[in-house]
């Protein structure tokens, strides 16, 4: 269950048979939640360091298991911050190529709720500055 099965790109996360791929202070980390109405869940797993945390709660904000984990990340499996330079010559032209309007690949296409779609909720527009950079937590470029 914890060989990738599927990914849009080798340098990137990918699907697992059950849990999602990702990285969280240089960890590699395996990851599955879920929500109803009344409760949100979420089960991590770093295999590296033999490490597990079970996330289940009622009410409130559907992410807080990812606020709690990135800071139980923080807390047992510091990294150094690093500076990042400014922009590469080029960039701006680079990051043309992502300006534009996404959606979330999470969303209902079969039900009567791919409505929301159709309406605009779940959209998200990306722009560059004019200096031709990308906020850091939407775009790092690595050449």
């Amino acid at each position: 269950m914890h060989k990738r099965h599927f990914t849009h790109d080798p340098s990137l996360g990918g699907m697992t048979l059950g849990f999602i791929e990702g990285v969280f202070n240089d960890k590699d980390v395996l990851f599955h939640s879920g929500s109803t109405m009344l409760c949100n869940t979420c089960l991590y797993l770093v295999p590296g360091v033999n490490t597990g945390i079970f996330i289940s709660y009622t009410g409130g904000n559907h992410l807080l298991h990812s606020e709690v984990f990135q800071e139980f990340m923080y807390f047992y499996y510091p990294v150094k911050a690093e500076i990042i330079g400014a922009p590469s010559e080029g960039s701006q032209e680079r990051v043309k190529k992502f300006t534009g309007e996404y959606q979330m690949n999470r969303r209902s296409i079969t039900t009567d709720e791919k409505i929301n779609s159709i309406l605009g909720n779940g959209k998200g527009l990306l722009t560059g500055y004019s200096s031709g950079s990308l906020p850091d937590e939407l775009l790092l470029e690595v050449l």
